[in-house]
């Protein structure tokens, strides 16, 4: 009896309460530790999405797209917007009298290969007004980087536009009417201004800016633009050339390519 007594004793002794103690923080200790090391290694792998590029992002990080990806982007954010804006661009020039077509003002989807000239110059003037007086900076840099195309140059430096000097730079007046007065038939292979078509739906038209004594004549060459997603297209800026210039083109409503 006296040996099963101590045998008691020394087992009890074993689980004493500071022995348990010990038991209980070494535990914590080491859990702790894998945690907290397997969250280091978490972290050390595991970096994060950045957030999606869209049409209010910094311009600078939209530019890293390529166009086909800005395409993606820009056509169904116009879409949803295009008739506020084309509103709000036509009130602005019946308020200062700089309107000159009679209602209704063509328009046309921003992917109709078969649209007229003045549609296509009407829904490409509406989103440049709206990009260069009304959007936040960022998004009217976007928008421009979309309308024009990568190839675009412009008079008189024959460069591509500078976006960032066009958005926010204080000139409300709205963007003047653009009459048309001649266009080509739609071709697909054929040259204007140095741009080839290279089998994208395209058209020349020439417009004429505030008729009148101070007016001006100006051709422009537009393209069917196409992103990667299906059926995402428009009508884009991708030539433009002043009266006078050796690179007018005569006789646009006969050209038809080669």
């Amino acid at each position: 009896m006296a040996n099963q007594s101590d045998d008691e004793t020394g087992r009890a002794s074993d689980w004493s309460p500071g022995r348990t103690h010990w038991w209980t923080t070494t535990s914590i200790a080491v859990i702790g530790a894998i945690v907290g090391g397997t969250s280091l290694i978490m972290n050390f792998f595991y970096q994060p999405s950045p957030p999606p590029t869209t049409i209010e992002s910094g311009h600078s990080e939209f530019m890293k797209l390529s166009y086909a990806d800005r395409i993606d982007r820009c056509v169904p954010y116009i879409s949803e917007n295009l008739g506020a804006w084309r509103d709000r661009w036509r009130a602005a020039l019946d308020d200062n009298g700089g309107s000159h077509q009679k209602a209704p003002v063509p328009d046309a989807p921003l992917g109709d290969v078969d649209a007229a000239g003045q549609a296509i110059v009407n829904t490409y003037l509406t989103v440049v007004n709206y990009a260069e007086k009304l959007a936040p900076t960022d998004e009217g840099e976007n928008l421009l980087s979309c309308v024009y195309t990568p190839v675009l140059k412009m008079d008189p430096a024959r460069s591509y536009p500078d976006v960032e000097s066009l958005v926010g730079s204080g000139n409300e007046t709205p963007k003047a009417d653009n009459l048309v007065v001649a266009e080509s038939p739609v071709y697909r292979q054929g040259e204007f201004a140095g741009v080839t078509a290279e089998g994208r739906p395209s058209k020349i038209v020439e417009v004429v800016i505030r008729p009148g004594g101070s007016e001006a004549h100006r051709q422009l060459g537009f393209a069917i633009v196409s992103g990667h997603d299906q059926g995402v297209r428009m009508w884009a800026l991708n030539a433009s050339v002043n009266g006078g210039d050796p690179q007018w083109m005569a006789d646009i409503r006969n050209y038809r390519g080669f």
